[in-house]
């Protein structure tokens, strides 16, 4: 039995224990869509979808720059300029050699970098475009000093690393690349080094007579080096040479001696035992008294004015270019690591520049928390390791 209520939306309805009064929800103009109580999960996904393609995706690719630029800049290739998209990284400049190119790609696809769980490789795809005009480094940036010319066909790189020799490059013609075989030959038979690795190419574009004399130079000169890079590029020869201190006259005057053909650029050549002392000197100051900082920022504190000073003057004593080196510990987001370490490294060179020591011999980069010395398990072990390191700049191996 049903019975009609005065409201039109309700009906009342008898049962065997009473009455029941019932809705009715056929009226359609006061239904409400069930795709409203949908909304809001749907807005709350798309502010979540938002945060993802935008703060999270712009974090990712300024890791992904960071990571690639420290790799580049930790060996030397500072002709590199890094474009990134995401996790996308494209690499521009004009190389010294083959070598070069193919070492700066190696670098950034296998550089790692921290994420909260584990490290990874950031880049997902590196790309190179050499082509254009050289980037000029600038003196933070550039370990050894001298914008090199655009290359040339004939231009050649010869480096001794490990007791291995690497000829890369290009020359004139099969005499010219035969004549530099022989001098590694040589060097191999005279136990000098161990093996010769050949990538030369031949252009068959002639060179004047003195172009062979400055090759057989430059690859003589490295045989006699621990570790060494010679190279002629846009008609300019340069060397870098690591040798012993006895030795060190002999190939400074055979390597700066009047070129037959083309001009003299850097001779850097230092000694073992120059740099070993350097580095002991600045390490040993810097263990016995750090460099202090005001908590959480790049401003040096007082206290530590009078030991920048001696760390002054023992750097005007090292040889080459020096390497100041920010660390963290893990407290933090390694994008802020990252950034204090870098703006640390900046100050103390800053600091040695304002005590005389020459802007282009040095260097700045920060590591953030990815080389501790100890555990930061502890207080102790995090304090190891925020630190500052100065080391010489060796030429890429």
């Amino acid at each position: 039995m049903t019975d009609t209520n005065q409201d039109p939306l309700y009906e009342t309805r008898a049962f065997d224990h009473g009455k029941r009064f019932v809705r009715r929800v056929s009226d359609g103009a006061l239904r409400r869509p069930f795709g409203a109580y949908g909304f809001f999960p749907a807005l709350l996904l798309g502010a979540v979808a938002l945060f993802s393609v935008t703060t999270c995706a712009a974090h990712i690719e300024s890791e992904t720059r960071k990571a690639a630029e420290a790799a580049l800049l930790d060996k030397g290739l500072s002709w590199v300029t890094v474009d990134v998209s995401g996790q996308n990284v494209t690499l521009k400049g004009v190389p010294p050699s083959d070598y070069e190119g193919k070492q700066a790609i190696d670098v950034v696809t296998n550089q790692l970098a921290g994420t909260p769980l584990w490290r990874a490789k950031p880049a997902e795809l590196v790309r190179a475009d050499f082509s254009g005009e050289a980037p000029v480094p600038s003196a933070a940036t550039q370990p050894i000093a001298a914008p090199i010319a655009a290359a040339g066909l004939n231009d050649w790189t010869f480096r001794v690393s490990n007791g291995e020799m690497f000829l890369e490059g290009s020359v004139p013609d099969a005499n010219t690349r035969q004549r530099i075989l022989d001098v590694g030959k040589q060097a191999v038979n005279s136990g000098q080094i161990r093996r010769v690795q050949d990538d030369l190419t031949i252009t068959g574009r002639a060179e004047p007579e003195g172009y062979l004399a400055v090759a057989l130079r430059g690859a003589s000169i490295v045989t006699r080096c621990d570790r060494a890079k010679s190279q002629f590029i846009a008609q300019q020869f340069s060397l870098y040479c690591e040798v012993p201190r006895a030795a060190e006259a002999s190939v400074r005057s055979d390597a700066a001696s009047a070129l037959q053909f083309g001009t003299l650029g850097d001779i850097n050549i230092l000694t073992n035992e120059s740099v070993s002392d350097c580095e002991t000197a600045l390490a040993a100051l810097l263990t016995g008294s750090s460099i202090e900082f005001e908590t959480g920022l790049a401003d040096i504190s007082g206290a530590s004015l009078a030991q920048l000073n001696r760390i002054a003057t023992a750097a005007a004593a090292c040889p080459g270019t020096l390497r100041i080196e920010g660390h963290t510990d893990n407290t933090g987001s390694s994008a802020i690591n990252d950034s204090l370490s870098q703006r640390r490294a900046a100050a103390v060179r800053d600091a040695l520049i304002q005590r005389g020591v020459p802007a282009s011999r040095l260097v700045a980069q920060g590591f953030g928390a990815r080389e501790p010395k100890a555990s930061n398990a502890s207080a102790s072990g995090r304090a190891l390791n925020r630190r500052i390191e100065i080391e010489v700049v060796r030429e890429p191996g």
